[in-house]
């Protein structure tokens, strides 16, 4: 997995896991984590309470299957 940007509130962050890379955008209860798979755009949103900050949900998208 890799990590580019800064991340913070309003700047860009990008995690590639495999051959998939999530765009990033920090909400107030939430993490969106954005792809396209196949022409199809995906979002998923990862609430706060399980991943507070980013090293949290880096770990967490290269632990889960889902990603």
């Amino acid at each position: 997995m890799a990590v580019n940007g800064t991340g913070g509130k309003g700047r860009n962050m990008i995690i590639r896991k495999g051959n998939k890379e999530y765009r990033v955008t920090e909400r107030s209860e939430c993490w969106a984590l954005s792809c396209t798979i196949g022409g199809l755009s995906v979002e998923y949103k990862v609430p706060k309470d399980i991943c507070a900050n980013e090293e949290e949900l880096r770990a967490y998208v290269e632990a889960e299957e889902l990603f």
